[in-house]
This record gives C-alpha cells, structure tokens and sequence, in this order.
C-alpha cells in the first residue's frame, strides 16, 4: 500500500493506529544502558569492545588487575630493566640492563633460587627440606641454633 501526501500535507504521530514501540523499530529507551553519551568531558558508555584502542596514556586508576595477565612488567623509565613470568610452570625471572640476574625457578613440588647462571638453594616441598647449593660463606654472619649432624 502506498500513501501520496500532497505539498502542504501533514501527518502527527498520534495519527498513526498501532504504533510500534521503539525496541520494535530496533530503537533504545532514554535510560538504557546501552547508549553512548559523548561530550567535551569524556564518554560514557555500558560495555566497549574494541580489537585495538590507541591512546598516549591509559591511567591504572580504576583498572581491576585481579585477572591481569602480562608476560613482561618493565620498570617505568628503564626498559631494560623488568620481571618476567614464564617457564613452563610460572618461573620468575628478574633483569637488570636486559640480563637476567635472579630466577626463581618452579620444578612442581620444589624451587630453586638462582643468581645468573648459578643456582644457590633448593628448596624441596615433598620433603619440607632446603638445601644450599655451591659454597656458602658464613664468615660475616653469627650462627645461632645449630646443631651439627654428622654420617
């Protein structure tokens, strides 16, 4: 059915018999949480989903990190300084000028600290046991409590 309207002709919505609702059109109502507001102080939204989001500055100010997710934290200022988690279980690692000079290495059911390529205590949760690994100089400390077992 077509309607042909003249040149002065008018037609007011409360003429129209069954009127759709707007959801109905595929329109929103005014207090919907699925509208955009856009002004000059910044945009107001329910939900954004983007790909990609280019900024020069996103403030951590009311970001939630409960579930953050970073392979690489680097110090603000020094690129070549950062903490690193990785490994097949979650190791630890810690670089200073780009070289990782301390690693907490995870093995499961033990750890291992290490300091570049060396690894100095082993610490065994199977057996609730720590073992020092390489030479230990005590010669600065005062040792209390030890009791020498030997066999």
């Amino acid at each position: 059915m077509n309607v042909t309207m003249g040149a002065n002709a008018t037609l007011s919505w409360s003429q129209v018999t069954n009127q759709p609702s707007a959801a109905a059109l595929g329109g929103l109502m005014a207090n919907s949480t699925k509208l955009t507001h856009i002004n000059a102080n910044g945009i107001y939204t329910g939900t954004l989903t983007a790909d990609q989001i280019i900024a020069g500055k996103i403030s951590a100010d009311y970001i939630d990190t409960t579930n953050l997710a970073a392979q690489r934290i680097f110090q603000k200022g020094y690129s070549d300084n950062y903490v690193e988690v990785g490994g097949d279980q979650g190791d630890l690692k810690l670089h200073y000028n780009g070289t990782n000079f301390f690693t907490i290495y995870n093995g499961g059911d033990f750890v291992r600290f290490k300091h570049f390529d060396d690894y100095f205590l082993h610490y065994s949760g199977a057996n609730k046991a720590a073992k020092p690994l390489g030479t230990w100089d005590f010669s600065e400390a005062e040792v209390k409590g030890v009791t020498a077992v030997f066999g």
